[in-house]
């Protein structure tokens, strides 16, 4: 019981425990906040006691189901989860480049520290060629069909922007009724 409450608490846990609480608070303090993220006011709205008090609750419940399950890796996988769900609604409620690139980067932390010792266990994982072969197809179609669905979105919304869509069909069109390459959209004259 010593070794296993001596292992429950090393200083890598512990920072996963932490972050894992974190990002859970906030997600929820996120969700549940009648103000928007982006207003300044909700970094005032945010009570640090009550805040604080939960963060420990979440902290202790954390670390009871750490100490539950301590041959899985609980720790790694809550901060995972929790961490990806709170910066996957960060970016649908704030979509802005600058602010994406800084939580890939903090995600890119993230990877760094949980594949330095292999803590998400990937070197135990054996995927035979045909599993591997099945995975890359899937993403390579996910991936297609997620293109086409935009585009057409784009499209049926009338978001393309002029020179992506716009130049292209009155060039073809003036193909079509004259033989010739040449638009009017451009310098708004032939």
């Amino acid at each position: 019981m010593k070794n296993k409450l001596k292992s429950s608490f090393e200083i890598d846990k512990l920072i996963q425990r932490f972050i894992a609480a974190w990002c859970t608070l906030s997600f929820v303090t996120l969700v549940q906040s009648p103000i928007a993220f982006t207003d300044i006011k909700y970094a005032f709205n945010i009570n640090l006691g009550s805040f604080a008090v939960l963060f420990l609750l979440g902290f202790t419940a954390f670390s009871l189901l750490s100490l539950a399950l301590s041959k899985a890796m609980t720790d790694t996988w809550l901060m995972v989860l929790s961490f990806s769900l709170f910066t996957s609604t960060l970016l649908t409620i704030k979509r802005e480049f600058w602010f994406a690139l800084s939580l890939i980067i903090l995600a890119a932390i993230m990877l760094i520290f949980l594949l330095k010792d292999d803590k998400l266990g990937l070197c135990k994982i054996k995927i035979g060629n045909k599993l591997t072969v099945g995975i890359v197809a899937a993403c390579t179609v996910t991936l297609f069909a997620l293109i086409a669905v935009m585009t057409c979105l784009r499209y049926a919304t009338y978001s393309s922007p002029n020179f992506d869509f716009g130049l292209f069909v009155n060039m073809f069109h003036h193909m079509k009724e004259t033989g010739l390459p040449i638009t009017s959209s451009e310098r708004d004259k032939l």
